[in-house]
């Protein structure tokens, strides 16, 4: 995960979210971020004292040390084709680590969305990309391709950001969502295009979602 500006909601995100992020990637893929966490959990130390065994120490003080605010974007050229910093943030998916410069790569950039948003999306990714693990090696890039930056898929994640920014708003201002879906209806019944009874019934039903 690429991030050039540690002020962006996605920096935020990943710094109070670690530990979600880690869990919900478990085994099955490497998530690499270059925000360090709030703070720094023993359970987490013990994870990967297991994983890196004696060279865990050296690895555990450079992490904690951290990495200098946009040093992230010393890392796009890495791949090939090298990352724009017009790119940036964003998340890109690799199937070989060990052979960066001869494999292609998905790109998916990330939106200017509030934190809890990005972690939403981003648990959708995770559950996107385990999903595609589970896919023969060859067929893996296609279907992260597919899943995450076809146009569908980019549609998809803004109607569901777009829906969750409207039940937010409804549940906080509940009387003006009803006023207005009252005219709204009202305004459709004096139009004739919806029967009085159908009217009342949809209007209940608006009513009894609210409560």
């Amino acid at each position: 995960m690429l991030t050039r500006d540690f002020k962006h909601p996605l920096s935020k995100m990943v710094s109070e979210r670690w530990y979600d992020l880690h869990n919900l990637t478990g085994s099955n893929f490497l998530l690499i971020a270059f925000n360090p966490p709030t703070e720094w959990r023993d359970d987490f130390k013990k994870y990967w004292t297991e994983k890196l065994g004696e060279e865990f120490e050296i690895f555990w003080e450079e992490w904690k040390s951290g990495f200098m605010p946009g040093g992230a974007v010393q890392y796009g050229d890495l791949f090939e084709p090298e990352i724009k910093i017009s790119q940036y943030p964003c998340l890109i998916l690799f199937t070989d680590p060990n052979n960066l410069e001869c494999q292609k790569v998905v790109v998916r950039s990330l939106p200017d969305w509030d934190v809890d948003s990005l972690y939403y999306l981003l648990s959708g990714m995770i559950e996107s990309i385990k999903e595609c693990g589970k896919k023969p090696e060859e067929k893996r890039l296609e279907c992260l391709q597919s899943s995450l930056t076809s146009p569908t898929a980019k549609f998809l994640d803004h109607y569901k950001h777009v829906k969750m920014q409207a039940l937010d708003y409804m549940k906080k201002h509940p009387s003006q969502i009803l006023l207005t879906t009252a005219n709204f209806i009202f305004a459709f019944s004096s139009a004739n295009i919806l029967s009085l009874g159908e009217t009342a019934t949809i209007l209940l039903d608006v009513i009894k979602k609210m409560k």
